[in-house]
Parts: C-alpha cells; sequence; structure tokens
C-alpha cells in the first residue's frame, strides 16, 4: 500500500457565544487522533500540542504510552 494523507478542517465557532462548543469539539477530535497516532506505534513521540486544553488531553495519553511529549 502507497502512503496517504487525509486532510480534514474543522468548521466551529472558537469565538463569541459558541467559542465552547466549537473549543470542546476540537479537543475531543484532537484526544482522538492522539490515541490514534499512539496505538500505531509508528512514532518516536509527541510534539507541539497548543494551549493548555490540549496539552491536559494529550498529557495523560504520551504517559500511558510512555511516549515523550514536548511543547517545544
Amino acid at each position: 500500500m502507497t502512503n496517504q494523507t487525509v486532510t480534514f478542517a474543522q468548521v466551529a465557532a472558537f469565538d463569541g457565544p459558541a467559542a465552547a462548543l466549537g473549543t470542546g469539539m476540537r479537543l475531543g477530535i484532537t484526544a482522538a487522533l492522539v490515541k490514534t497516532i499512539v496505538s500505531e506505534n509508528n512514532y518516536i513521540g509527541l510534539i507541539g500540542p497548543v494551549g493548555t486544553p490540549t496539552t491536559a488531553a494529550t498529557q495523560p495519553i504520551a504517559r500511558q504510552a510512555a511516549m515523550p511529549l514536548s511543547g517545544l
């Protein structure tokens, strides 16, 4: 099988009255993708989580997988 790339764009509110909904959805998507990356075991570490909520969601997953996590 050849390498393939799939790109997604999230269309959601990140400011204003519905910001919490958009941010929460993004956090869930990011956590799900991190779990997939960890389970594939093709990476030596995770880098660049942006913001406290993303780091808070990613850090326990990285720790459980014994995978380094760096904010650079």
